[in-house]
């Protein structure tokens, strides 16, 4: 059953808490520059395929 939010960015917020709290349990730390880039997309400034382009960007240059 889906769970119903009274707005686009309150499903956004569970979302990405969850999948923040996930990332933290496995170990991971997010960047303070990625935190800001889930508030953008919170907030509806970015979607999902510019999160994923950006990380993929970044991790790209690292190696």
């Amino acid at each position: 059953m889906s769970k119903k939010y009274a707005s686009e960015p309150l499903r956004r917020q569970f979302i990405v808490n969850n999948a923040l709290a996930s990332a933290r349990i496995e170990g991971f730390t997010p960047s303070t520059e990625f935190v800001k880039s889930l508030l953008d997309y919170i907030q509806g400034h970015r979607n999902i395929d510019e999160l994923i382009k950006m990380v993929k960007t970044r991790y790209k240059k690292e190696l």
